[in-house]
């Protein structure tokens, strides 16, 4: 192993695993204590890792430097992939006088109100937005829109958590309804409680106000940038297709090479994204962002120093040879070349998600039928048998059976849009989930 290592911070076992399977020793976990007893790493390599208290700076910093110290490790840089750890691996950043972005930074960006509050202020094009707390104050907001489509969603989180769209006054007494039940439920989850409500620090819980904001038409996308000497690196882009019997926000797949409007100016986005981060307080970094192309110009929703998650790692390597987590890793480093040139591909790849039928127990689950056909390049199963499945608004995890990522030829006249795969692609996927004694929903459980 080498002394030299890169910091990561909060890594969820599934990262740990598969960066300790390309980068073993080379990397530090730094895991949350809540993995301890369910973590096994499946790889025999050499690995750097240690339980402790991500949010508990003192703890973090003392359990961090004594395994440094014990092992005789002498940390390069920092690295983080998830939005709950970015303020734990800024705050031992700042401590152990390495690189990364600053919590009052982190703090904004994970703030949706305050972030695009600062973009408006700053001429970036973002959706107009307000805190609420009750039903009245989002009818207000609703009505002010001219009575327009709002989105609702909580102050921090990410994904399509507890976020709505409303279309009338009846619909958000219904959204404000579940919100207000399910955040106060959420209390304790890292993800709903990391950032400051207000910029005066007033002791407010996150959990008590959600965002609302104009609802933005146009195609959704995603991706991930370097920001360098004042100069906007696109590492990769993705288009989202919206998963239309799921809830709002929901993906159904991410397609790449995405397809901009005719007239949509990259030029003009990466100037976007510049002034984006630059609004937020960053002034260099690594970072993901969502955005919607609104007629030909991009609209910010979201923008975070860390790389894109979900499918979009294997949906990347697959099509174009490229491992973005690595990419990242080479960054914090410092010995990544810019710019970093993409394969051109004469076709289209997606990452296309499989989502459950039914809530209950999985009494089988298998892909094997799926892998056979041809233009299915890997399936990852996420649940496996004895899982429990949820929905939302109870749970938005569970649901997700896994991913699969398929390729598709410019040049060929089948129907292959990700709506037509994806009805193919589950027909192919054999299982069987029982709500009770009662009922059981299968497909092909004992092919």
């Amino acid at each position: 192993m080498s002394s030299d290592i890169i910091l990561v911070i909060g890594t969820t076992p599934d990262y740990v695993t598969r960066l300790n399977e390309s980068h073993a020793g080379k990397l530090c976990f730094a895991m949350h204590y809540s993995f301890e007893r369910e973590f096994d790493l499946e790889s025999g390599k050499p690995c750097h890792l240690y339980f402790t208290d991500i949010e508990n700076h003192h703890v973090l910093l003392e359990k961090t430097e004594r395994y440094l110290k014990k092992h005789k490790l002498i940390p390069q840089g920092i690295a983080c992939f998830d939005c709950e750890s970015l303020m734990a691996a800024s705050l031992l950043a700042r401590s152990l006088n390495l690189f990364f972005a600053s919590p009052e930074s982190i703090s904004l960006c994970r703030n949706k109100f305050l972030s695009k509050q600062l973009w408006l202020r700053h001429n970036v094009p973002a959706p107009e937005a307000t805190m609420a707390s009750n039903l009245s104050q989002t009818i207000d907001f609703f009505r002010k829109n001219g009575n327009q489509n709002i989105v609702i969603k909580p102050v921090s989180a990410s994904g399509s958590e507890l976020v709505f769209k409303c279309r009338n006054e009846l619909q958000i007494s219904e959204a404000v309804e579940v919100m207000t039940a399910e955040l106060s439920r959420r209390k304790d989850k890292r993800l709903f409680n990391g950032c400051t409500v207000f910029p005066d620090d007033r002791d407010v819980d996150p959990c008590g106000f959600w965002v609302a904001e104009t609802c933005i038409n146009g195609r959704e996308f995603s991706c991930d940038f370097i920001l360098d000497q004042e100069r906007v690196h696109l590492i990769r882009e993705t288009a989202k297709v919206m998963a239309p019997n799921q809830t709002f926000g929901s993906v159904l797949a991410y397609v790449y090479p995405p397809s901009y409007p005719e007239n949509f100016l990259k030029d003009e986005f990466k100037k976007t994204l510049k002034n984006a981060a630059y609004a937020l307080g960053f002034d260099r970094g690594y970072f993901m962002a969502d955005f919607i192309v609104d007629r030909d110009r991009p609209m910010i929703l979201e923008l975070t120093p860390r790389p894109g998650g979900d499918s979009i790692p294997d949906l990347i390597e697959t099509a174009a040879g490229i491992d973005i987590p690595g990419l990242y890793l080479s960054y914090v480093r410092k010995d990544l070349k810019l710019p970093v040139s993409f394969p051109r591909s004469a076709s289209s790849f997606a990452a296309i998600n499989l989502y459950a039928p039914a809530e209950g127990l999985i009494k089988y689950l298998s892909a094997q039928r799926m892998k056979l056909l041809p233009w299915v390049k890997s399936v990852r199963l996420l649940r496996e048998t004895g899982d429990i499945v949820c929905f939302p608004p109870e749970d938005y995890d569970s649901r997700l059976l896994g991913y699969c990522i398929v390729e598709s030829r410019y040049d060929t006249d089948d129907e292959t849009d990700p709506f037509s795969l994806s009805r193919i692609i589950f027909d192919h996927l054999i299982f069987s989930i029982s709500k009770s004694t009662q009922w059981t929903i299968s497909q092909d459980a004992y092919y």
